[in-house]
């Protein structure tokens, strides 16, 4: 079945809610499947059980191909999803915003997530916020790529790519 229709859990619906509203007409959904990696709400999967700290779930290196081939390295990205779905992404998108990744628990996210769908001056300010902090970190990081500063995130489990030198 479709990606978007496969997970059927009320917290991944408020997720998805959210980032409908986030995206509006102009913007694109991509779902994190801890076993297939990085998808289009359309594209068809089976059931499945995987975590994304199972020892079979996606690896850093295909996210990261799957977001050059999505060309998310130059898009503001706003992650929703908690701590260890957005570490797993760190590596893929380094320069997104993680607006529920460093809340309380499920309870906490929730109502972020509900205040951000709300059409009130509220959920607007939340999130243009979100849009706001994304569009700052990857021009940031697209500043420091420039600079030699920069260098990409580890993949979990790997070692630090060796600093660049002058």
């Amino acid at each position: 079945m479709p990606a978007g229709d496969l997970y059927t859990g009320s917290y991944h619906k408020a997720l998805r809610r959210t980032a409908d509203t986030l995206t509006g007409d102009w913007g694109s959904v991509y779902i994190l499947s801890a076993q297939a990696g990085l998808v289009t709400t359309d594209r068809l999967l089976a059931p499945y059980d995987v975590r994304i700290t199972d020892a079979n779930a996606v690896l850093g290196e295909q996210l990261h191909h799957q977001a050059a081939a999505f060309d998310l390295q130059h898009a503001d990205v706003v992650f929703l999803g908690g701590a260890k779905y957005a570490h797993a992404l760190a590596f893929a998108v380094p320069h997104r915003a993680m607006p529920l990744a460093g809340t309380r628990g499920i309870g906490e996210q929730l109502r972020l997530l509900k205040q951000a769908r709300a059409d009130t001056d509220e959920g607007r300010q939340l999130r243009t916020s979100w849009w706001t902090q994304a569009d700052f970190i990857r021009t940031q990081q697209a500043a420091l790529r420039g600079t030699g500063l920069g260098r990409p995130a580890t993949v979990p489990g790997q070692a630090a790519p060796p600093a660049r030198t002058r």
